[in-house]
């Protein structure tokens, strides 16, 4: 399963949508440390996670990406992110109905209910970022979308995957740590990179057995519309290798992505 957030970074006077996620797959006896869970559109300004079973979550991703692709007003962004949103969902819709389940007292409920979605991205009508947790709705049975949560005045947040309430728990008391068990200070001024941070120590954390692990993946949206994604040292620069959306890189293969140091939180072009 998965653990995936998406928040607002505040950087003095700019933001930035981050979303990271874990990098296992498991089922059938195997645990697979160097996946993708985090996908770029073929436009620039958005991007989308998923949690839930790979056997429909993956062919889910990758019509939507075709169905972007074929249309020019979407490919170009001319379809702002809001559309696209709704677009998205009548894809997903769409398609989930078309399943057919054939092993007797199984229900296509059953099958979908874990299936969630992070999407955000930059608005370029609201001119702000906007992100959205994508599910299937167990009395609609169809998906729907839910608006992110605030979390103090830390602003807004995101978190995906059967490990999403750990994932809380543990941010929460990290920032009541740091700011004297008050997550309402009128001086806090949005998030910085504390997300991140729980899910590196989670995953540090994590055996075998567990629904998460692997290195973190990040990809961030900025402001001038683009979206790239981060790499991890992992489990950091001194220890470790360097990972790109959870797969380990070779020591001579270049990359043009900024990486980050989980012990440091700086990030630095790889050389």
């Amino acid at each position: 399963m998965t653990l995936s957030i998406a928040w607002i970074r505040k950087i003095n006077d700019c933001e930035e949508l981050i979303i990271a996620s874990d990098s296992r797959l498991n089922g059938g006896g195997a645990v697979w440390d160097q996946c993708p869970k985090i996908v770029l559109f073929p436009r620039s300004d958005s991007s989308i996670s998923f949690a839930g079973n790979t056997l429909y979550t993956y062919p889910f991703l990758v019509q939507v990406s075709n169905a972007i692709q074929s249309y020019n007003r979407s490919q170009d962004r001319a379809m702002d992110l809001h559309d696209l949103r709704g677009h998205i969902i009548s894809i997903i819709n769409d398609i989930s109905n078309k399943i057919t389940i054939t092993v007797p007292g199984l229900t296509k409920t059953e099958e979908l209910k874990d299936t969630e979605f992070i999407l955000g991205g930059y608005s370029w009508i609201r001119k702000k970022f906007s992100f959205w947790k994508i599910y299937y709705d167990l009395h609609l049975k169809k998906f729907v979308y839910n608006t992110p949560q605030y979390l103090g005045n830390f602003g807004e947040i995101i978190f995906a995957g059967d490990q999403a309430k750990a994932g809380k728990t543990a941010l929460i008391n990290l920032l009541k740590s740091r700011n004297n068990n008050n997550l309402i200070n009128e001086v806090i001024s949005g998030f910085n990179m504390e997300p991140f941070e729980i899910l590196v120590d989670l995953l540090k954390q994590s055996k075998l057995e567990d629904t998460i692990g692997g290195p973190p993946q990040i990809v961030k949206v900025y402001q001038h519309m683009n979206c790239k994604p981060i790499g991890v040292y992992w489990p950091n620069k001194n220890e470790g290798k360097p990972t790109l959306m959870g797969r380990t890189l070779f020591k001579n293969e270049d990359s043009d992505f900024w990486f980050i140091d989980p012990s440091t939180l700086k990030t630095e072009k790889r050389t």
